[in-house]
Order: structure tokens, then C-alpha cells, then sequence
């Protein structure tokens, strides 16, 4: 679960960490290039790149019916046209908006279609909080864990449809609707044991290792009675309670983690491959599929990492390539950064997030975001922002999220823009 490692010293109080979309992004093409001017109007320039390293000045175009040059060179056949504008650099493309001051960082986020959903320690609750990507505002979800109960461990889940999480010494498991006025759906679960849960559209699926056994210990799905039905035995799958200390939910896959490597198993014929092989002795910390949820993509495989404290180090693997050995993305980012006119300023710093096949982390010098094929090849680095926001999260229809310490002891939060 993401964040695992932080929650028992946020809730202790040491946690103290040192409105209308905005305008699309203008892709840069890679190591800086400009991008294709609008065609000419009547006589009009085209407009030059943004965002190139390296783009050269435009010059007075002549003629009729012309386009703008492509990285940021002159604008060629409109009569009396302005040239291109000269390549931006490494010029920042997102203008953040602060929405919400809070205690702390969240200990868990997600994001749905077009909301951004987060948990924050709070007393005497751990409260699950959300905000629609298009509006600044924010709602406060009916759920709530107690907060001495959360320092024993807790997980969150979100989808469509719902918000389900697992809690408590004694472990248990509820789920709701998915808005701040929704009602609980079912009954709630004790588990015994320690749990894991995720969710994708009305389906949500559970670990579960009963005291003494019975039911067999396995994965369940919720039907919002005490006895649910089996999805997969621990058995069946070829291991034991550890493949249940992770799970994530694509359209066709369920990941689990025994917090060293990561499994893919089929929804439907319920076989299992491994999906990431731990390249060294970390443990995994987090799992984040590709944003929208409705991809079955990429995954960020988070390890814990004290050189990229508190969030970890981030790897990319590909359910279309599983079995292929994980990419290490501070490598492959920071050797992208040194050869753009960005720097050491793109160097990774902290965790990130995917979008569809966007890469977004936070780097030494602001919010960045690179290309990342499904064989995790990385490209077209591209500056966000020049402040460094963490806990990045993006909701399906493009609008992202991080945030920052305001004042040694709050934690604020902004939209940073929208893809």
C-alpha cells in the first residue's frame, strides 16, 4: 500500500514533511524540439515551438496560405507573416492551483475518471477526501478509520462505483459508495488477520487468512455478506497468505505482491506469471497501474529505497511484456535529463505516477513527465512545473495532482494542470 512505511510515524505527529482546467499541454518533441505552427491566415505567421532546446529564432515569412516553422524556425509562405518563436528550453507548461491545507501528506491516493481521492491522518479519524478534477473544492467522504486502529495498518480502495477499505487489529473490511453522501453498502467484515483490498468498477477482491484456517486462506470477492465467495486459494495460486499483502485491480488482471516480487493473475482463466522480479533485496512498498484504470498497460513497481526517502524508487514493468526484466526509471529519467536542456534539474527525486503511457515524477527542479514505451523505453522529457510537488496522482481524464509543506506543519494541496 502506498506510503506503508510512513503511516505509523504520521499518525504518531512526526509526519511533519520537511477551478477551470487549465490549458492542454504543448507537447515537446523529444531532446527539445519545437512542434509544427498553426497554418498561416491571410497573411498571419505561424507560431513557433514551445518547450525546444536548441530552436533558432524565426524570420518574416513571404507568400500566401504559410505554416509556422518546426522547431521554432521561421514560419515559410505567409505574406508579411511573423517567423516562428525561438524553442522555450526547459520552460515549465503547468500553472498549479492551491485548493486545500491539511495536517499532512496523504497516506494513500487514487484517482478515478475525473476525481482525485486521498486519505489524511486526522484526529481521531483517518479521513478519505476527495476533489473533482474541474472544480476547487473539496468533499470529505463518510468513511473514516479510527485513528489508533489505522496505526495497526490499513488499506484503501476506490473504483466508480466505490470506496472499500481493511483495517484494524483485528482486521476488517467495509465498503461504501463512492460520493460524500453515499451509505454502506453490506455488512462489515472482521478478517482476523492482516488484509489487503482493491476494487475495479462494482468488484472489489480481499485477502483473507483466517485464524485456524477456514475458510481456506486465499483471495475473496465482496458481496457484502459474511460470506464471500472465493476467488482464488492461496493453493491454487502456488504460494501462501504472503501473495495477499498487495493487491491492484486492471480490466483483465489481478497484481499481488508478497512484498519482495509481483504476480499478474488472470481474472477469468485464473493463471498466474510473474510480473516483477525484484532485482535486488527492497521491499515493495506500492503498486500504481497506468491512470485510466480502464488500461491494462504499464505498472510502477515502488521499492523502498532511503535515497528516495519517503517514497521510494520507482521501476516500470508492462503487463504486455511480462516476464521481462524491470526498468529502472531514476536511471533511464536522469541519463534523459542530462542529454535535454533540462538537467540536472529532471533528475528523479521522488515517486511518480502513470498516465496512459506518460511517466510523471517529481524531479530535483519541479513536476516532469517523460514518454515511456511498453518495452520502457523513455522519451520526450517535458517540464510541468518548477516547484516540486509529491505524492503525484492524475485522475482519467488528465487532471494532476501533488502537493507540498506549507509551514513546517500543514500540507498543502494544488492541481497542478491538466494533459
Amino acid at each position: 500500500m502506498r506510503w506503508k512505511l510512513e503511516i505509523a510515524a504520521a499518525i504518531a505527529g512526526a509526519l511533519a514533511l520537511a477551478g477551470c482546467h487549465g490549458p492542454p499541454i504543448v507537447e515537446a518533441l523529444p531532446d527539445g524540439g519545437g512542434t509544427t505552427g498553426a497554418a498561416g491566415n491571410t497573411g498571419a505567421g505561424g507560431t513557433g515551438g514551445t518547450a525546444g532546446r536548441g530552436g533558432t529564432t524565426g524570420t518574416a515569412g513571404t507568400g500566401a496560405g504559410g505554416r509556422g516553422g518546426t522547431t521554432g524556425t521561421a514560419g515559410a509562405g505567409g505574406r508579411g507573416g511573423a517567423g516562428g518563436a525561438a524553442g522555450a528550453g526547459c520552460a515549465a507548461q503547468m500553472t498549479p492551483e492551491f485548493y486545500y491545507r491539511g495536517m499532512y501528506g496523504p497516506v494513500w491516493t487514487d484517482g478515478t475518471s475525473h476525481r482525485f481521492y486521498w486519505a489524511e491522518q486526522t484526529t481521531p479519524t483517518l479521513s478519505v477526501q476527495y476533489m473533482p478534477g474541474d472544480q476547487p473544492m473539496h468533499f470529505d467522504h463518510k468513511i473514516a478509520v479510527d485513528t489508533s486502529l489505522a496505526s495497526h495498518g490499513f488499506t484503501f480502495a476506490v473504483s466508480e462505483s466505490l470506496l472499500a477499505a481493511t483495517w484494524a487489529t483485528d482486521w476488517k473490511i467495509a465498503v461504501w459508495g463512492p460520493d460524500n453522501d453515499s451509505l454502506q453498502m453490506g455488512v462489515t467484515r472482521s478478517l482476523s488477520n492482516p488484509s489487503a483490498v482493491a476494487a475495479d468498477g462494482t468488484t472489489v477482491l480481499f485477502s483473507w487468512d483466517p485464524m485456524g484456517g477456514n475458510p481456506a486462506p486465499g483471495i475473496y470477492q465482496w458481496d457484502g455478506t459474511t460470506t464471500p465467495p472465493v476467488f482464488a486459494t492461496y493453493q491454487s495460486l502456488g504460494g501462501n497468505w504472503t501473495l495477499g499483502n498487495t493487491l491492484r485491480l486492471t480490466p483483465s488482471k489481478l497484481l499481488l505482491s508478497d512484498v519482495r516480487n509481483v504476480y499478474m493473475v488472470d481474472r477469468a482463466t485464473k493463471a498466474k506469471v510473474t510480473l516483477f522480479q525484484n532485482p535486488g533485496n527492497d521491499n515493495v512498498v506500492d503498486l500504481r497501474p497506468a491512470r485510466p484504470h480502464t488500461l491494462d498497460a504499464g505498472v510502477v513497481v515502488c521499492l523502498d529505497d532511503a535515497n528516495y526517502w519517503p517514497t521510494g524508487h520507482d521501476y516500470y514493468v508492462d503487463i504486455s511484456t511480462a516476464g521481462t526484466a524491470p526498468v529502472d526509471l531514476p536511471a533511464k529519467v536522469d541519463a534523459l535529463a542530462d542529454a535535454s536542456a533540462c538537467k540536472a534539474a529532471a533528475h528523479y527525486a521522488e515517486a511518480g505516477v502513470l498516465f496512459q503511457r506518460r511517466y510523471i515524477y517529481e524531479g530535483d527542479g519541479g513536476v516532469f513527465a517523460v514518454d515511456v514505451s511498453a518495452s520502457g523505453v523513455v522519451s520526450n522529457l517535458v517540464r510541468l512545473t518548477d516547484m516540486p510537488y509529491r505524492y503525484l496522482e492524475v485522475t482519467g481524464d488528465g487532471d494532476l495532482f501533488g502537493g507540498q509543506v506549507y509551514n513546517v506543519s500543514r500540507w498543502d494541496y494544488y492541481r497542478l494542470g491538466r494533459f
